[in-house]
């Protein structure tokens, strides 16, 4: 019963992040503010609970208790659809041009996610002998690599399931153009250096994502691999087949396609307004 009874307080309370309920005060300051505080989502009260019963487990299989009380204790079931920002094509030239004009590395590197779909993890693990420039292709597959600063070889393959994500992804001519002018000065086997800790290499490309969103006027873009939501959604806006986005961007199973797949309003607007019904 205190499981349920917290189930239902998670999700009627607003609450501060450190888990005290915020005072009627507070919850004025933050509607005048615009920033209405509200209860938690299904999807986070669901993490809790998981969380919450993974502990009680171990408390178990440690012989701290007898049984985990949250057994027979349910998960809600979800409604909430997550929505997750797209950016629409002059946003995402605006997003670029102002990248491009502060910071030109990361320039490259949000501009070839966009182009691309890659993830971020393999840009930053992309190497020369995997880019094709003159039959146009970026090829995704398992890489092995001397790590300079342990001098230990590493290796590092894609995301996915099947066949370690290999895949290949035709050059557009703005990728094409950032790869030929980094080939010039290139002094090492990868288009981007990979040897600083993962964590912190995409903690910061994330910090410096979300300052330049900041600056065109859309703070609520906040990940970097919403870039990759952002390209795989523009495909599926311009009519690409499933099959080929999937083959791309490196899907392999409908459902994980279905949850990057989203349009913007706009473009939902037109569709029905193609639709020409005059009623």
């Amino acid at each position: 019963m205190v499981f349920e009874k917290y189930k239902f307080y998670r999700k009627e309370t607003p609450i501060a992040r450190n888990g005290m309920p915020l005072t009627p005060k507070i919850l004025k300051r933050l509607q005048k503010a615009g920033r209405p505080a509200r209860p938690a989502k299904d999807t986070t009260v669901n993490v809790e609970l998981v969380i919450l019963r993974a502990v009680f487990n171990h408390a178990v299989a440690k012989g701290f208790i007898d049984r985990n009380p949250l057994k027979g204790v349910r998960l809600l079931e979800v409604r909430e659809e997550p929505r997750i920002p797209v950016l629409t094509r002059p946003e995402a030239q605006r997003f670029l041009a102002h990248v491009k004009k502060v910071d030109p590395e990361f320039y490259d590197i949000f501009s070839i996610i966009l182009h691309t779909g890659m993830r971020i993890g393999e840009v930053r693990h992309l190497a020369w002998p995997n880019v094709d420039l003159e039959n146009g292709l970026i090829h995704v597959r398992p890489f092995e690599f001397l790590n300079p600063l342990t001098g230990q070889k590493t290796f590092w393959a894609p995301k996915s399931k099947h066949k370690r994500g290999k895949r290949e992804i035709p050059i557009d001519p703005v990728v094409r153009e950032i790869l030929q002018r980094r080939r010039k000065s290139a002094g090492d086997t990868f288009v981007f250096a990979p040897y600083t800790d993962t964590n912190q290499f995409e903690k910061k490309a994330r910090q410096r994502l979300v300052r330049y969103m900041k600056a065109i006027g859309r703070p609520d873009f906040t990940h970097v691999h919403w870039l990759r939501h952002t390209f795989i959604s523009w495909l599926a806006m311009a009519g690409i087949p499933k099959e080929t986005i999937m083959d791309i961007v490196g899907h392999v199973e409908e459902e994980t396609f279905e949850r990057y797949r989203h349009t913007t309003p706009e473009h939902r607007a037109g569709a029905l307004e193609a639709v020409g019904l005059d009623v």
